[in-house]
């Protein structure tokens, strides 16, 4: 486990992925961040409504792209504007599974994959729930640190990274 990746959660966004069974899901968030640094601990923030929480609920595991400067600005449109309900999100980009959670490809800062957290309903309304949103916490299971490339003009497919 690299944990120089965690230096890199700054105010940014983020990908979030899941397994909806079969199918992977996923969307973009702003909200990340560091709760404990011995043994990694992240919290994250979605929508109550999103179908990736859901998903997350379910399958108890969900990775988390860093998006960088140089990664395709199309990722943020397609992961951030519709549904994983009714949409499949990684046909344009491709996914690779890690430790049973679906990793978009292409150029990010680097990669996360976390264990979501279980919590009792009643302390987690005191402490985590808002109107809107659902804050979740997960342990981390695996951290990557991606090489720096070059991303070749006009291609979408990125060969030389590896998630």
């Amino acid at each position: 486990m690299d944990i120089t990746v965690l230096f890199k959660l700054t105010y940014g966004l983020y990908v979030v992925g899941a397994m909806d069974g079969e199918r992977p899901v996923g969307c973009v968030i702003n909200t990340c961040f560091q709760v404990t640094s011995q043994n990694p601990i992240l919290a994250i923030s979605l929508n109550k409504n999103n179908y990736t929480l859901q998903a997350i609920q379910r399958s108890k595991r969900f990775s988390l792209s860093i998006i960088a400067e140089e990664t395709d600005p199309t990722v943020i449109g397609t992961f951030g504007f519709c549904s994983s309900r009714d949409n499949d999100k990684y046909a344009e980009y491709g996914v690779e599974m890690a430790g049973g959670a679906p990793i978009v490809k292409g150029l990010f800062a680097g990669r996360l994959i976390l264990d979501a957290l279980c919590r009792q309903r009643d302390a987690y309304r005191r402490h985590g729930e808002t109107r809107g949103h659902d804050k979740g916490r997960g342990d981390t299971y695996d951290i990557r640190v991606l090489p720096p490339c070059r991303e070749r003009q006009g291609s979408k497919e990125r060969p030389d990274i590896r998630p």
